[in-house]
């Protein structure tokens, strides 16, 4: 690799194009044999292991003000109002991400899903599926309804 950033190097000399060494780094990205530290790829802080949990962590940082920001204007709003905020300010710090972290494990995506869920039952008192229906409130990252394991019917391989 450092073969290859000597070369970018001198194409950078012949053709007058300056590199900023802070913004230059060499690190190997792989589910197992990652190294490197995190490093942010168009906003989004990326770990060489792509476990992404620092990434999500930096994202759940920058909604919970905004969420508490949305509570304390409760008395002045009603329910409807308050979700429309909510998609507004609060989705796009999530959705801004998407392409860096939806390979993130399950239980780290959960923790979007679980913050969209306080804000409904235990700040607006209402619970998904009525924000669904009512506000069109979707969860961010899984689906509405029963799971596969919860669903009432199976499928079987009896023909």
């Amino acid at each position: 690799m450092h073969v290859y950033r000597t070369r970018v190097h001198k194409w950078s000399r012949v053709n007058r194009v300056a590199f900023d060494p802070t913004k230059e780094n060499v690190v190997v990205i792989h589910l197992i044999y990652g190294e490197g530290g995190p490093f942010k790829l168009l906003g989004c802080l990326v770990d060489c292991k792509l476990v992404m949990d620092q990434a999500i962590e930096k994202i759940l940082s920058q909604m919970r003000p905004k969420i508490r920001a949305i509570v304390r204007t409760k008395p002045h709003y009603n329910m409807r109002d308050l979700i429309g905020q909510f998609k507004t300010h609060i989705w796009g710090t999530m959705e801004v991400h998407s392409g860096g972290i939806f390979h993130a494990s399950n239980h780290l995506l959960d923790k979007f899903d679980a913050s969209q869920r306080d804000f409904l039952e235990e700040e607006l008192g209402t619970d998904e599926l009525h924000a669904f229906i009512d506000s069109k409130l979707a969860p961010e990252y899984r689906h509405i309804g029963p799971s596969a394991q919860e669903s009432s019917w199976h499928c079987s391989s009896n023909f």
